[in-house]
C-alpha cells in the first residue's frame, strides 16, 4: 500500500507539473499578474459575490448531505459544513484526492457512524452530482448539437453501461456473500447502507438543493467572466465551461487539479472561439482554490481528531 501511495503521488505531481508547463507555454505574451489584478480592482464586486456564493454552496452541500443520513442528529454546521471544507483543503494541498476520506473520517470521529457508512453517503453525493452534470450535458447537446462536440455517443455510453453492470454484479455477489472475506463484506455493507440511506420523502428537497448548488456554480462562472469584459460569454457558453471543468475535476489528480484544469479550460475556450482567455482561466481556478484552502485550513487546524498522520493510517487500512 505504501508503494501504491508513492506511485500515485508521483504520477499526480508529474501530471500537474506537465500540464502547468503546457498552460504556461500557451499563455499570451501580454498576460501578467498586474493585468489580472487591475481587472479585479475595477470589477471587484463580481469577485466578492462569487466568493460569497461559493461559501454558500458549501452550506447547501452540507444540508443536502445531511439528508443522506439515517441519523438526523448530526450537527450540520459543526460537523458536515466543516468536514466539507476540510476535504477541499486536503485535495488542494495533497497529490492524492483523499478529501472524501478526510471528511468521512471527521464525521465518523465526531458521531456514532462508521467511516465506511459515511463514505457510502459521499458516494451517493457524487452520484447526484454526476446526474446533474449529465443533465447539463444533455441541455448543451440539445442547444449545440452533437456535431459541435464531435462526440461519438456510442463510445462513452457503452463504457458507462458496462461500469454499471459490473457494479451491479459485484453487489449481487456481495449480497450472496461470494468472493469477499467477512471483513470486506462488513465494510461494503456499511458503504451500501450509506449509499442507500436516502429516503423518498427527502428526494424533492435533495433535488432542489442539487439545482441550487449547480446554479451557483453556473452563476459564478458568469460573474467571473464579467471581470473581463472582453470575453463576453453567453449563458450557454458559461454552461459549456461548467460542464467541461466538472468533467476535468473528476480526474483523480491532486493539488486542486492545478494544471489540468487550466489546459482543459483553454481547450474549452478555444472550442468557443474565445480569445484573451488566460486571465479568466487564472481567476476562475484561483478564487475557489483560495476560498477552499484558507477556510479548510482553518477548520483542519481546529479539528482535534484529524492529523495528516491519522489520515495516512486510514489510507493504509483501505
Amino acid at each position: 500500500m505504501k508503494i501504491k501511495i508513492l506511485i500515485n503521488s508521483t504520477l499526480s505531481i508529474i501530471i500537474s507539473i506537465f500540464c502547468c508547463i503546457i498552460f504556461i507555454n500557451n499563455l499570451d505574451y501580454n498576460f501578467t499578474i498586474y493585468e489580472v489584478m487591475q481587472s479585479i480592482s475595477n470589477q471587484w464586486v463580481y469577485l466578492l459575490i462569487a466568493c460569497i456564493l461559493i461559501i454558500f454552496s458549501v452550506l447547501l452541500r452540507s444540508l443536502r448531505w445531511h439528508l443522506l443520513f439515517n441519523n438526523k442528529n448530526i450537527n450540520i454546521t459543526k460537523y458536515l459544513y466543516r468536514a466539507q471544507f476540510i476535504s477541499y483543503f486536503i485535495n488542494n494541498i495533497s497529490p492524492l484526492r483523499i478529501g472524501d476520506l478526510a471528511k468521512s473520517y471527521v464525521v465518523a470521529k465526531n458521531t456514532d457512524n462508521k467511516t465506511s457508512y459515511i463514505l457510502g453517503s459521499i458516494v451517493m453525493e457524487r452520484f447526484l452530482d454526476i446526474i446533474m452534470i449529465l443533465l447539463l450535458l444533455f441541455i448543451l447537446i440539445g442547444y449545440y448539437g452533437l456535431d459541435y462536440f464531435k462526440i461519438d455517443i456510442s463510445f462513452p455510453f457503452f463504457w458507462y453501461i458496462l461500469l454499471i453492470i459490473i457494479l451491479l454484479v459485484l453487489f449481487i455477489f456481495f449480497k450472496a456473500k461470494i468472493f469477499f472475506p467477512i471483513k470486506i463484506q462488513d465494510i461494503l455493507s456499511e458503504v451500501w447502507n450509506g449509499f442507500t440511506a436516502i429516503k423518498i420523502v427527502n428526494l424533492s428537497t435533495i433535488i432542489v438543493y442539487s439545482f441550487l448548488i449547480w446554479s451557483i456554480y453556473l452563476l459564478n462562472i458568469y460573474l467571473i467572466q464579467l471581470i473581463f469584459p472582453e470575453i463576453n460569454l453567453s449563458l450557454f457558453e458559461c454552461l459549456f465551461i461548467l460542464v467541461i471543468s466538472s468533467f476535468i475535476q473528476m480526474i483523480p489528480i491532486g493539488f486542486g487539479s492545478i494544471g489540468i484544469f487550466h489546459i482543459g479550460l483553454q481547450g474549452a475556450l478555444i472550442q468557443l472561439n474565445i480569445d484573451n482567455d488566460n486571465s479568466f482561466i487564472f481567476v476562475a481556478h484561483l478564487y475557489s482554490y483560495m476560498i477552499y484552502t484558507v477556510i479548510g485550513a482553518y477548520y483542519f487546524m481546529h479539528e482535534k481528531n484529524l492529523t495528516i498522520k491519522s489520515l495516512y493510517h486510514e489510507i493504509i487500512k483501505i
